[in-house]
């Protein structure tokens, strides 16, 4: 650093927690920030690793001992428990924390949350159905704080786009337990009955056309269709994979009704399930994304998880602002800049209370891979009041 004062920003994450799994998060975490160092050239800036165990008390002596080390700006914690640890703490020593949590509860008083919210897909996906013509939606949520999440923002986004909620059922995250909830939805009873009595009328009747219209019916399942022009899927992986063709089972049309996703889609194992083909989803744009997975998994020799880039994009930021004289650093006024930065997955920008917007693509799953139909803003200017 050629005898220059470093600016110090520490990186507070669960090396050492008792799963593997959260484990192996944390070091792609650490390693994507290493990344950013090297990709971003600013030699002021001096990183400053700190293990939280994975715990909300190890978060909070992390937190003390880099602040004691001089770090103007803390990067992570991961969890929401620890990022409330670390808060008062921080505060105390008007240090800023970007926390890679979910969770908007821990959001404010000089938090901000650098992760992928639900609430800017739910808008994002919603309003572009909305352009295309979708008025009426239901959706299928899973039972938990971010199924709750994601119900109140697609009623809010629904309601702001001129649509209308026919309908919606929470389901239990068990294959077996979604059967039921999706049957509701579709009020298949419903129109199972209708058909038996279309068919009862038409066999009263015994006139030549309704002896052909009946056998017409032979093959159908239902009668009628669903009171809902789109879908929304807030599910992942496997589970989601479960839930689609569950729509088609009780005679929902993928063709016909619009399925919607959230960014938990944003993993290619999806377009294995047919009946997701054609869906849409609001998530970054994948183009930089690739390139920075390349450049990981030449690095470290393995790919990233998709989490990854928070860390690197907390690294870049930090970068960013780091020009200012000591004490002038990370102040909120430079962290919610209006313009907002730019990052691997994009545009991005912090409001006052913590949470934060991202500018999104809109990706439509097709079955050779995903492709995006509206490519995300390059500017939050034309997003007022957003």
């Amino acid at each position: 650093m050629n005898g220059t004062e470093p600016v110090r920003v520490a990186l507070l994450l669960p090396l050492s927690a008792s799963a593997k799994g959260i484990r192996e998060v944390a070091k792609s975490l650490q390693q994507a920030a290493e990344l950013a160092l090297f990709d971003q050239g600013n030699n002021t800036i001096l990183l400053v690793p700190k293990d939280t165990g994975g715990t909300a008390s190890g978060a909070a002596l992390a937190a003390q001992e880099a602040i004691n080390q001089g770090a103007e700006l803390i990067l992570g914690p991961l969890f929401a428990s620890s990022v409330q640890a670390v808060a008062p703490i921080a505060r105390q020593y008007d240090v800023s924390v970007v926390a890679f949590s979910t969770d908007s509860n821990v959001a404010g008083n000089g938090v901000y949350l650098l992760s992928f919210m639900p609430e800017n897909e739910v808008d994002a996906v919603t309003r572009y159905a909305a352009d295309k013509g979708l008025r009426s939606f239901a959706a299928l949520y899973p039972y938990g704080a971010y199924g709750d999440r994601v119900s109140t923002a697609f009623n809010q986004s629904i309601m702001k786009y001129g649509g209308l909620m026919m309908q919606s059922e929470y389901y239990d995250r068990e294959p077996s337990a979604m059967f039921e909830p999706v049957k509701r939805l579709t009020d298949y009873n419903g129109r199972i009955a209708a058909l038996e009595m279309e068919k009862r009328r038409l066999r009263e009747q015994g006139d030549e056309a309704s002896m052909a219209a009946l056998k017409r019916l032979e093959d159908s399942q239902a009668w009628g269709g669903v009171d809902f022009e789109a879908v929304l899927l807030p599910e992942e992986g496997n589970l989601l994979r479960s839930l689609a063709p569950l729509l088609p089972y009780y005679d929902v049309d993928p063709r016909q009704v619009k399925f919607l996703g959230t960014g938990l889609w944003d993993n290619p194992e999806i377009m294995r399930e047919p009946s997701l083909v054609g869906g849409w989803f609001a998530a970054p744009s994948p183009e930089s994304r690739e390139v920075f997975a390349v450049s990981y998994e030449q690095t470290f020799g393995a790919k990233p998880p998709r989490i990854a880039s928070l860390a690197y994009d907390g690294v870049m930021l930090a970068a960013t602002l780091s020009d200012n004289p000591r004490g002038q650093r990370f102040r909120q006024p430079d962290i919610t800049n209006p313009n907002g930065f730019f990052g691997i997955d994009g545009l991005f920008r912090f409001f006052p209370d913590g949470r934060n917007e991202r500018g999104l693509s809109i990706i439509e799953v097709t079955s050779t891979g995903f492709e995006v139909i509206q490519p995300a803003p390059q500017s939050f200017m034309s997003e007022s009041g957003s």
